[in-house]
């Protein structure tokens, strides 16, 4: 054994030291990852939604109001394009997944991103303590559907949900905001 073992220390000296490399740069990606995700809203700024609840997004945005609903708009972005977030009163599914879809141009809403949205059915979701949730939704647009991210975020008492437009803000961004809500009053 011991012969077997001087013959091919080399190799399990090598074989050791790529595990624990590999263990190393795990490690401090982990850490990396749970570190820096600590949702650090370093250049972000607090909004105020209908004075009830308070969230925070990225100090470039700029508020606005349609039709009685919020919107984000992102100032670096170009003009008639720039709309990133947008607030909406759907808060429920008008259909189960498997039903058929009809659109009723009855239950649709006018809004920033379309004179008649609709929100379909949830694809995925994923809550927090706060209240809020965040992931996917099938949504109608100017009668195109979509799959859009939300943010959905209540305290039993007031319902808020926004989606983002186009697609514009990432995931990461998203669940950011989600986990920044405050109630102003429980």
């Amino acid at each position: 054994m011991k012969k077997y073992l001087k013959k091919f220390s080399g190799y399990i000296i090598t074989v050791i030291v790529v595990f624990l490399v590999i263990f190393i740069f795990k490690s401090i990606k982990t850490l990396n990852d749970d570190l820096f995700n600590l949702h650090l809203y370093i250049g972000w700024q607090e909004v105020k939604i209908d004075d009830y609840a308070t969230i925070k997004v990225p100090g470039n945005w700029k508020q606005g109001e349609e039709n009685g609903l919020i919107y984000f708009y992102d100032s670096d972005l170009p003009d008639g394009d720039n709309v990133v977030l947008f607030q909406t009163n759907m808060l429920y599914d008008m259909f189960d997944i498997g039903s058929p879809i009809k659109i009723d141009e009855g239950s649709t809403e006018q809004n920033i991103a379309s004179d008649n949205f609709q929100r379909v059915v949830t694809l995925t979701g994923t809550g927090n303590s706060l209240g809020s949730s965040n992931g996917k939704a099938l949504v109608c647009v100017n009668n195109n559907s979509k799959i859009e991210d939300y943010i959905h975020f209540t305290n039993g008492r007031y319902d808020f949900e926004f989606f983002s437009n186009e697609n514009r803000v990432d995931e990461k961004t998203i669940k950011k905001i989600a986990d920044s809500v405050d109630f102003l009053y429980e």
